[in-house]
């Protein structure tokens, strides 16, 4: 009998693309290992404490302008529990050295960073990057910073105290703590199907609490009796939240004079990113001329696909956009948004 000439072709097209599913799924996981790249130890001292990180280099670049990573909110490692990894891979193979810390009593790190303002946290991230100066002023690496959610709230603060020539991108960065903070329970109503007038009406009732209850003097009891929360915050967090409260922004992004990129994901459900471009975009209004804030289509607060990853948070993500998270390595990022802060860093870092 002869075989259909179709039959050894259809067999052919299954193979390849068994393979080719193979190969990007090989290429996924291989942006989750940072082996081929020199990685150093760099420790540093603050006020309170001792913290430690790793300096990774591309291999062939040993003066490679560097990004210092700035942790949001949570008890983060250096490596984001591995999240950031795929990032890191992607500006490494652009040329682009990365340092990122463990947050204070996290990892290695000595401290609380419960206990921190963000005051206390820009600090930090000038003492790191003073460390990680120190540590490749042989090579004469540029350095800049690359800060995340709750660092909108860090990274003014520092580019209003460093050199001009430091560039600056803040990522899903909110300006007022408060108003965030609404934000977040609107969207969360929102998606439980309340009604809008419902929403305004809660709102409005949580932030008159709120500001009751973070006023001198602050009392956790008070809040547990006041509360509403199914899930009421630790203490520790409780008092977190009070040091931070009124915290804001926008007095300090005038100020700045450093290149600033801000960008925000079109479809943050953590963030008004609207809102909050034209917040940055009116504060930076007068600053360096290579400042640009961007609302990035089909992306989440972290820059990363709608279709798959749009939740307030990690713990929502359902274990299927996790195993094609493994898979994906970094094409879990919007299309086009790494290349651009690849490209922008290394233009405002010569």
């Amino acid at each position: 009998m002869k075989l259909k000439p179709g039959v050894p072709i259809a067999a052919g097209v299954v193979l390849f693309l068994l393979v080719s599913a193979g190969a990007l799924v090989f290429q996924g996981l291989n942006d989750f290992d940072l082996s081929e790249h020199h990685q150093q130890e760099v420790v540093f001292q603050t006020e309170s404490a001792e913290l430690s990180g790793t300096l990774i280099l591309p291999s062939d670049n040993p003066a490679a302008p560097i990004l210092i990573f700035v942790h949001g909110d949570g008890p983060q490692d250096r490596f984001s529990s591995g999240g950031y990894m795929p990032l890191m891979n992607a500006l490494l193979d652009s040329g682009i050295a990365v340092y990122s810390w463990d947050k204070a009593g996290v990892g290695t790190s000595a401290g609380d960073w419960l206990q921190q303002t963000m005051a206390d946290r820009a600090a930090e991230t000038m003492a790191a990057m003073s460390a990680v100066q120190s540590a490749t002023e042989a090579s004469g690496n540029k350095l800049g910073f690359i800060g995340f959610s709750q660092a909108g709230w860090v990274l003014p603060k520092v580019a209003t105290q460093v050199s001009p020539s430091i560039p600056g991108i803040i990522v899903g960065g909110a300006s007022s703590w408060q108003e965030q903070g609404a934000y977040l329970t609107a969207t969360r109503l929102k998606a439980e199907a309340h009604t809008d007038d419902d929403i305004r009406a809660y709102v409005q009732q949580q932030v008159e609490r709120d500001e009751k209850l973070f006023a001198p003097p602050v009392s956790y009891e008070r809040y547990l009796e006041q509360t509403t929360e199914e899930a009421p915050m630790s203490e520790a967090r409780f008092h977190f939240v009070a040091l931070n409260y009124s915290v804001d922004s926008t007095e300090e992004l005038p100020r700045i004079t450093s290149p600033m990129l801000v960008l925000f994901g079109e479809d943050d459900l953590n963030v008004d990113a609207r809102s909050e471009a034209r917040v940055y975009e009116q504060g930076l209004a007068n600053g360096h001329d290579a400042n640009e804030v961007v609302v990035w289509p089909e992306a989440t607060h972290a820059l990363t696909r709608t279709r798959w990853f749009n939740y307030r948070l990690p713990s929502q993500i359902p274990w299927y956009a996790t195993l094609y998270a493994l898979a994906a390595g970094r094409e879990i990022y919007a299309p086009g948004v790494v290349d651009h802060i690849a490209d922008w860093f290394l233009r405002t870092s010569q």
